[in-house]
């Protein structure tokens, strides 16, 4: 008591409580495209969502499911990241069908009796071809068919998918046309409800500052976040493979030092899983990693080390959030609207906190971008 009247104590502030505290908040503020998307009522049964990283779509799709559930309908959701499907099928109605469209593919070749190799390079693409042929004789029995990640599906999967629901089914196709990172025709619904949000609950406001300084969307983001936060923490290192992993072992240091844990912090490389030096590592930061292997399982399921430490690549990450985020490995010369979409993912990960691993070429891009902002 006596100290405490002398103003005598070093109190620091609790980390895990601040970040339960922002989820509770962002889950509350993002509930908007749940609550009145699902009340529009529309002849053709098709709805096309348009939404920037952290408006809140995961909520609408979570929404839809039960509400078809409740319904008595059966319900499919299909995205394109196999982390993102796992995700959300430990929180959707286990009556669900939650899947990746290359796993549907592979469920209708094995039901068709194909043996697959997964050694294969070529599987991946025989499997889609054979579902694209045989999707109009599959039997349509969906009331609800939710397509996520709509940026990164091509037209024709999108129609075979199509083909599995009733006449009376509704059709959602949700997605960010600045979260696409992988080369698609665009294409649009004939006839559908178009609903647009640029309103991002999930991110910092400081980041979202930053975001819209450096242009990375065509149209500012609406920092809509009840957690201020930072501006995202930069680390440049030199010329050389080991100056970066150094970097980013002193930044994760720093990490742990502000009270984050290994579990609250996902370590995300701008590189793909081959060509990632990061995600290679059994460590980092002096803690273990929890990352993908590169191998398959017998039944086609992706083998992970055992670590506390999420360690991910960029596009295998999109479509998830975690506490703070280190995106590493960020090296360009020259900001492309590519780089700026995966710039883009990569800042929007982060609920509380976003850290920078890039070399001295790209923060020197990045410094040109700035200083040629009004």
């Amino acid at each position: 008591m006596l100290d405490f009247l002398a103003n005598r104590f070093d109190v620091q502030p609790d980390v895990a409580t601040h970040i339960g505290q922002v989820q509770h908040a962002t889950t509350q503020l993002a509930s908007g495209l749940a609550s009145w998307v699902p009340r529009i009522s529309h002849a053709d049964q098709l709805y096309q969502i348009e939404a920037t990283a952290g408006s809140g779509k995961t909520q609408l799709a979570l929404t839809l499911l039960r509400q078809a559930v409740t319904q008595g309908h059966k319900a499919r959701y299909v995205c394109f990241n196999r982390p993102l499907a796992d995700h959300l099928a430990r929180l959707a109605p286990a009556c669900c069908e939650v899947t990746t469209f290359h796993q549907l593919c592979r469920d209708h070749a094995e039901r068709q009796g194909h043996t697959l190799d997964f050694a294969d390079p070529q599987v991946f693409a025989r499997m889609t071809q054979q579902y694209l042929q045989d999707a109009a004789t599959l039997p349509a029995r969906l009331g609800l068919l939710i397509l996520d990640e709509s940026q990164d599906l091509d037209p024709a999967w999108v129609d075979a998918l199509s083909q599995a629901m009733l006449p009376e089914g509704q059709l959602y196709v949700m997605g960010d046309s600045q979260q696409q990172l992988y080369e698609r025709e665009p294409f649009a619904l004939n006839n559908a409800v178009q609903v647009r949000c640029m309103d991002n609950f999930r991110s910092p406001q400081r980041v979202v500052q930053m975001i819209n300084r450096l242009q990375l969307t065509p149209e500012p983001v609406l920092a809509r976040s009840a957690h201020t936060g930072e501006l995202p923490h930069f680390h440049v290192w030199e010329s050389g493979q080991s100056s970066a992993q150094g970097q980013l072992n002193a930044c994760l240091q720093q990490l742990w030092q502000s009270g984050y844990s290994p579990e609250q912090v996902a370590v995300i490389s701008y590189r793909g899983v081959q060509q990632s030096e990061a995600l290679r590592q059994d460590r980092l930061g002096g803690h273990a990693t929890k990352r993908f292997t590169g191998q398959y399982d017998s039944a086609g399921n992706p083998l992970w080390s055992d670590g506390p430490l999420m360690a991910e690549s960029l596009y295998r990450f999109k479509g998830q959030s975690a506490p703070a985020v280190v995106l590493c490995e960020v090296d360009f010369e020259t900001l492309t609207e590519r780089d700026k979409r995966k710039l883009f993912v990569g800042l929007t990960r982060a609920q509380m906190r976003v850290d920078v691993v890039l070399s001295e070429r790209a923060a020197r891009a990045l410094a040109e971008c700035l200083s040629d902002t009004p």
